[in-house]
């Protein structure tokens, strides 16, 4: 079984990843960054997880950064760290064997995207486990693929260079 959680779905992909770990083969996340301080509410069992994350550098809506989750209905969704944090502590928790990942640049198909994605593979040789990281560079809160023909532009950028949606299956393919 894999989980896959898109923005808040995001987050609670992040909870089962830290709470029941051993129920998942492989979990993935698209547009979502670990709560910060007193907005985690989830205590971990310290196991390492197989895990993706995907995110864009210009998210209007859950920062790149960290910092506050910005929705348009002005109520407080709590802080958030940032994506390299996020990414940082799967990292930590699968004993990643290099600071140094595999890194690889996408093509960039689409130039009206304004937009280009460039992956980094963690090997976790000790526990087996994989951590991949997309970062979406000038990409906004959307999962990133070549046919969406609308999104709110309020949302941000839409990758069109990759298929998020593929490229999760194909990371799950791999999940030990």
């Amino acid at each position: 079984v894999f989980v896959v959680g898109y923005s808040n779905g995001g987050e609670m992909c992040f909870n089962l990843a830290k709470e029941t770990p051993g129920l998942f083969k492989g979990f993935a996340t698209v547009s979502a960054n670990l709560p910060a301080g007193t907005n985690d509410h989830c205590a971990g069992t310290g196991q390492p997880v197989s895990i993706m994350l995907i995110n864009g550098t210009s998210d209007p809506v859950d920062p790149y950064n960290g910092g506050v989750i910005n929705l348009p209905d002005g109520k407080n969704r709590g802080a958030v760290i940032s994506a390299d944090s996020t990414v940082q502590y799967w990292k930590d928790l699968a004993h990643c064997d290099t600071a140094t990942p595999n890194m690889y640049q996408y093509p960039d198909i689409n130039k009206d995207d304004q937009s280009n994605a460039v992956a980094f593979d963690y090997q976790c040789s000790s526990t087996g486990k994989e951590i991949k990281f997309i970062k979406i560079i000038n990409g906004g809160q959307i999962i990133p693929n070549p046919g969406f023909d609308y999104w709110p532009r309020g949302l941000g950028n839409v990758n069109r260079d990759i298929n998020a949606p593929l490229i999760i299956y194909e990371f799950f393919m791999t999940c030990q």
